[in-house]
């Protein structure tokens, strides 16, 4: 009898820690900065344009990977080196210079 190594993709199921094998760490405490919680960016791990603006990928320090989120430029302004590092990984991934402004965008001059 031969086995055919294929099966259905409905029948995968999400990987699950076991509790047996012990807890996930606690994550590292936010840092304290002008009187709001920051947190550390471990690293950037992609980019990507939503809604006309460019988001990064951050993979928090003290955090499992499960708990990424995707971040506006504006939020990283403490963490440019880690930006940086992400750019010179991946020289073809987006970056701000690559951002236009979305359809029907309406800039105001001075008269």
């Amino acid at each position: 009898m031969r086995i055919h190594p294929v099966f259905h993709v409905s029948i995968l199921e999400p990987y699950q820690i076991s509790p047996l094998r012990g807890e996930r760490p606690s994550p590292s405490p936010p840092i304290e900065i002008d009187d709001h919680e920051e947190f550390e960016v471990k690293h950037v791990l992609n980019s990507r344009i939503s809604r006309g603006r460019l988001e990064y990928l951050i993979h928090w320090k003290g955090y499992d990977i499960s708990d990424c989120t995707w971040e506006l430029t504006k939020n990283l302004q403490r963490a440019p080196i880690k930006v940086r590092e992400f750019h010179k990984r991946n020289p073809m991934k987006l970056r701000p210079e690559n951002v236009t402004a979305p359809r029907g965008t309406r800039y105001l001059r001075g008269r």
